[in-house]
């Protein structure tokens, strides 16, 4: 170690020791090495000083931080981010989540300090998770699902990143993301049939056409969330936008309608239009090409059909495409969510894993399906090549029996 550290003996005590110098703060350090064994004790003082040296370099405490306050200050520093606007508002609560679980593992493993993790250290992390920590943390017997558990690795992962970009370590965790779910049958959000969507359109039109309650006539508000939740539906299916910019982002000067046929009809009945998506808090800004043109069109007849019935301002090139008329705000997911089910359930096709992100896979999944160049779809909705096919496509065997066969 060219003479940076020094093992020496303490008069009166049994256990080596290591002293080392902490030039930025111009003192020695000395730590136990807990072993009288002048072997045990060479190897323990040079892992320790390979463990310190980036953190002297760095300018950090040479005390060894634990994992609860490495786990903290990245938490605290991410809520920065938060209050600047730069990430979601979610996304330490979320993280938390995901870490608490992560202390607990440390703690079954003896680790208390950052100095202490190995490369291999975390190689049990992933059935730990998966098979026991369910009954750990909520007092039931569970197996984690398959997307939760990478979304675990990822978070642990991602502070592991952190930890080493504050050069608290230079040690790489093993530890990886199990199979692909494309690998696996998929529960939720799974694409629409050609067949099931034809049914769920047709019930959604029909519903906006039944004014009738069990009562009375639906008010004007509830005629139009029902024309809401279709043109959302049918915007999503032709677009393969994610639901949440539909509903949070677009606003109408982000849409770009073409129009082209040589006569006036033709140019108006055109299909296609761009969506400028315009996300500050994320990676899926881009200009998306869909087939949706004629379905925003009418949804616009209707919006402004609807603020005239109940005595609100004129539409603005900036109110939210998909937004809630009275507070200019965008509708609660949860309740758009609520919505859909009661339609899936009346058409009996609760229990498919059908949800309103069902629309984006079964938009991807018959692009495909019609020869669309994967490198372009992927580009038009948002994602790399690698995540579409693994997240997204859903081809069936009557699919490529189509191409094939």
């Amino acid at each position: 170690m060219g003479g940076q550290i020094q093992i020496l003996t303490w008069e009166g005590r049994a256990n080596l020791y290591v002293r080392y110098y902490d030039k930025g703060n111009r003192k020695y350090v000395v730590r136990s090495l807990k072993t009288a064994d002048l072997g045990q004790a060479t190897d323990h003082a040079i892992q320790m000083w390979r463990d310190i040296q980036p953190r002297i370099e760095a300018g950090h405490p040479t005390d060894r931080q634990t994992i609860t306050g490495a786990i903290t200050e990245y938490l605290a520093e991410e809520q920065k981010r938060v209050d600047a606007g730069l990430i979601l508002q979610g996304t330490v609560r979320d993280k938390n989540a995901q870490l608490q679980p992560v202390l607990l593992y440390c703690g079954l493993e003896g680790l208390t300090t950052i100095t202490q993790v190995r490369e291999h250290s975390f190689n049990a992390f992933t059935a730990w998770r998966r098979d026991e920590s369910i009954r750990l943390t909520t007092g039931k017997e569970g197996t984690m699902e398959h997307t939760s558990l990478n979304k675990a690795i990822r978070e642990l992962r991602a502070w592991w990143k952190w930890v080493k970009s504050k050069r608290l370590s230079v040690v790489e965790l093993e530890i990886k993301e199990v199979t692909s779910r494309h690998e696996r049958i998929r529960k939720k959000n799974v694409a629409f049939t050609d067949e099931h969507f034809e049914l769920i359109d047709q019930h959604l039109l029909e519903r906006t056409k039944n004014l009738q309650g069990k009562r009375r006539e639906h008010t004007p508000s509830q005629i139009y969330a029902r024309h809401h939740l279709m043109r959302l539906i049918q915007t999503l299916v032709n677009s393969g936008m994610r639901p949440q910019e539909a509903t949070n982002i677009i606003q109408w000067k982000d849409i770009d309608f073409r129009s082209k046929g040589k006569t006036a009809f033709d140019r108006q009945m055109d299909i296609i239009c761009t969506i400028n998506i315009r996300n500050p808090l994320g990676k899926g800004s881009r200009a998306a090409v869909a087939d949706a043109g004629l379905i925003l069109k009418l949804w616009r007849i209707e919006c402004e059909k609807y603020r005239r019935a109940v005595g609100l301002r004129k539409m603005k090139p900036t109110d939210l495409v998909f937004g809630n008329p009275l507070t200019d705000k965008p509708f609660a997911y949860t309740g758009l969510g609520n919505q859909f089910r009661a339609v899936l359930g009346e058409l009996g096709l609760k229990g498919m894993g059908y949800t309103i992100r069902s629309c984006r896979g079964y938009y991807i999944t018959r692009m495909l399906a019609q020869g669309h160049t994967p490198y372009l779809l992927a580009k038009n909705v948002g994602h790399s090549l690698d995540v579409m096919r693994k997240s997204y496509e859903q081809l069936t065997a009557e699919d490529l029996l189509e191409e094939f066969g």
